[in-house]
């Protein structure tokens, strides 16, 4: 939930950052995406080094990192440092991210992992609905300021209680290699990783679309006011939330033999879904219900693919650094693409590239399902 809170929390306050640095809103809203582009690189970069090491220490001293810095943004005499500490913020954020999901799959057995994953995956959805809002309530009482002292605050407690509870990993996971060997090797001796991580691009990049646009429509379409807009998008968080849980769940269980079918599936119908919701403009709760659908979906295979990607390499904390990559480049791309061909054909930019994206992921997946798992 805190690791959201540090991804979204910037978005609410732009207007308030901008004014107190006097800067415009666009240079101000540029500081939402360094965090992001720092955080992908970072973890990509880490994962080789807590193959060798393990994990906790990067989850502690990132978790702890991400907190202190947020404090110290607060603090920023002009806008320019305030950007480089969040970018600074970004990094630790990348090596205490997708270390927290490599270690899951290395700490807890195999029938769990899709479980726990899950539950991680509602936890970091559950951000939107408890996290944000809380921190923006803070933010319009006592200024934007408290709002990221709070954050901080929150994240060193994370930390130390990181230090306290988290097992070290056994050995067998600690893992010996050369760093660009780690990095590049496994794609050629394990194809599959490379069609997995594809399938999770394209995926990720739809799900940009949807979260970057879907906000747009209700305001612009539907004239949905701030408040409106919020209700609504926490109510799709709360799908999201429940679409992880019960993925995680499932596909833990009966389903477990089936997971890259039914991601193919899923992807297929969410292509599907995405067209449907920027396409068809005029019915209020239409829109409503298939953004909710969509995301129910969408999050419900992500702990299946979590748990695939998790185990389809033993340099477990570098593959998730390339997931994490992944994430957050989708994201960047998929907020950006539609953005060139709004102006020309609106929200069916949006419609076109989303639908894209989820059957190139569904093709992916298909891809990678008949090529073998090697551990």
């Amino acid at each position: 939930m805190l690791y959201y809170g540090f991804n979204a929390i910037l978005a609410p306050l732009v207007p308030e950052i901008a004014s107190y640095y006097h800067v415009s809103i666009a240079l101000a809203a540029e500081s939402i995406a360094i965090s992001p582009f720092a955080w992908g690189v970072t973890g990509l970069a880490v994962g080789p080094i807590a193959d060798r090491i393990g994990d906790k220490a990067f989850i502690v001293s990132g978790t702890a990192l991400m907190g202190l810095l947020s404090i110290a943004c607060t603090l920023a005499p002009n806008f320019l440092l305030f950007s480089a500490m969040r970018l600074v913020a970004g990094i630790a954020g990348g090596w205490a991210g997708p270390t927290s999901q490599a270690y899951i799959v290395k700490r807890w057995q195999s029938h769990r992992q899709t479980q726990i994953l899950g539950l991680a995956a509602a936890g970091y959805m559950a951000g939107g609905i408890v996290v944000l809002p809380a921190l923006s309530v803070v933010a319009q009482h006592f200024g934007w300021q408290s709002a990221l002292n709070v954050l901080g605050f929150l994240l060193v407690s994370a930390s130390l209680a990181c230090l306290f509870i988290l097992k070290p990993v056994h050995a067998r996971f600690i893992v010996q290699t050369s760093y660009f060997n780690a990095i590049f090797g496994q794609f050629r001796s394990n194809p599959k990783i490379l069609w997995l991580l594809i399938a999770n691009l394209f995926e990720r990049v739809e799900n940009g679309v949807f979260t970057a646009f879907f906000p747009i429509m209700l305001r612009v379409v539907y004239h949905l006011n701030l408040d409106a807009t919020a209700i609504v998008l926490a109510i799709v968080g709360i799908c999201a939330a429940a679409g992880s849980i019960a993925g995680g769940s499932a596909l833990s269980g009966a389903l477990a033999g089936s997971i890259e079918r039914i991601y193919q599936y899923a992807m297929f119908v969410c292509a599907i879904l995405t067209v449907a919701i920027f396409a068809i403009k005029g019915i209020y709760l239409l829109s409503i219900t298939l953004g909710s659908l969509y995301i129910f979906i969408d999050s419900g295979v992500r702990p299946a693919y979590l748990r695939l990607i998790g185990i389809a390499s033993h340099l477990r904390s570098t593959t998730m650094g390339w997931n994490a990559f992944g994430n957050q480049f989708g994201g960047v791309i998929g907020a950006a693409l539609p953005a060139l061909l709004l102006a020309l054909i609106g929200f069916l930019s949006a419609a076109l590239i989303s639908t894209a994206v989820g059957v190139f992921a569904g093709l992916a997946m298909h891809k990678a399902s008949r090529l073998p798992l090697m551990t």
